[in-house]
């Protein structure tokens, strides 16, 4: 049986002619002994591809589609790390595709922050390799890693199809490239530069609340301190560029503060507010992820008035965080203050209405 010739092409996401990803699949095919007949040649890599990208690229929410960047980050979900796979073989010439699958909502349920919005009755979609071996197709799912899911990953031999996903709701076709089944990257770039810092901030935090439950259950950590810090100043830097042009008090920052916490699905309150002193308490998880909208808050304040200083703490008996923040001259402000949040607000809206149709969490 012969394969269409586009299961071994190249695209803009699956770019297996980058040079990390063709020296990756070359020092795969190394680790395999070149005395096998050329079909266990091709199983054994392809086998080797599986565990590579099942394990190596650790479960998580990447902004970047490319197989390239997947490689790099060391960060993916259903669509970039079935994407990197699918690279890896046709870099090695082995035919592979994507089969698209919807599944039930709650196999994110052992990953879903407090609040989260994961139900049975949501259908998310899952695409999943297949790969072309001993004249068969053969499916072939590598997203969750062993790290995070010890008892829901899947293992491979290279004869026969992993097994049947446990949420599999319905099928949803095969294809040669995943950009013909992914609208993130072209809606979020047609996004404004604003949209896509917050966006990218969520993808982030959620990537941080499944690390903390990695290293939990393993003692492996996917992202490390330096990405870390990294997170908590692109925050920094969405928040100072937040369209905000007037000048606002503790009063301002209060009213603006929690009602941002609270579309962040946090629940906030003033918990006192003095002359000069505004403390806020937030009750959100205490793990590296808050850093990030911490970081947010902190670059959000600076731009409602550069003079006034933040400094954030952890309660561990409460599990709330400390908000406060000080501001010395804290009588002049402007009531447009309130008008620039409204358009903000509605702006952002505006925006996120399509991200929300073109993309849900991928499992």
């Amino acid at each position: 049986m012969e394969v269409e010739s586009s299961y071994l092409g190249e695209s803009e996401l699956c770019n297996f002619g980058h040079e990390n990803v063709q020296k990756m699949a070359a020092e795969l095919r190394q680790e395999i002994d070149p005395g096998l007949s050329p079909e266990d040649f091709e199983r054994e890599l392809a086998v080797k591809v599986f565990y590579y990208v099942r394990d190596n690229i650790k479960f998580g929410q990447p902004l970047s589609y490319r197989a390239s960047d997947a490689f790099q980050e060391g960060i993916g979900q259903c669509y970039t790390k079935s994407n990197l796979m699918v690279a890896l073989l046709r870099a090695s010439h082995i035919p592979s595709r994507f089969a698209f699958t919807y599944i039930s909502g709650e196999a994110l349920a052992d990953i879903s922050p407090p609040g989260g919005q994961f139900s049975s009755r949501r259908e998310v979609s899952h695409p999943v390799a297949e790969v072309y071996l001993g004249g068969k197709w053969l499916r072939v799912d590598c997203t969750r890693d062993r790290y995070l899911s010890p008892d829901r990953v899947f293992e491979w031999d290279g004869k026969e199809s992993t097994p049947r996903h446990p949420f599999l709701l319905r099928e949803g076709g095969t294809y040669a490239f995943l950009d013909e089944i992914t609208l993130l990257p072209k809606v979020l770039g047609s996004r404004s530069k604003i949209a896509q810092m917050i966006f990218k901030m969520g993808l982030d935090t959620f990537s941080l609340y499944v690390d903390n439950i990695r290293f939990k259950a393993s003692g492996v950590r996917a992202v490390s301190d330096e990405n870390l810090r990294k997170m908590e100043t692109n925050a920094c830097e969405a928040g100072k560029s937040l369209p905000i042009n007037h000048k606002g008090n503790l009063k301002a920052m209060s009213y603006i503060i929690l009602r941002m916490l609270k579309s962040l699905g946090s629940d906030a309150e003033v918990a006192e507010k003095g002359k000069h002193r505004l403390h806020l308490k937030s009750y959100a998880s205490p793990g590296d992820d808050f850093r990030i909208g911490e970081g947010f808050l902190s670059g959000l304040v600076w731009r409602i008035n550069p003079e006034a200083n933040m400094e954030t703490s952890v309660d561990e008996k409460s599990s709330s965080r400390n908000i406060i923040i000080t501001l010395e001259d804290n009588k002049h402000t402007s009531l447009l203050i309130y008008w620039d949040l409204l358009r903000l607000a509605l702006s952002l809206r505006r925006q996120f209405s399509p991200l929300k149709k073109s993309f849900k969490v991928q499992a």
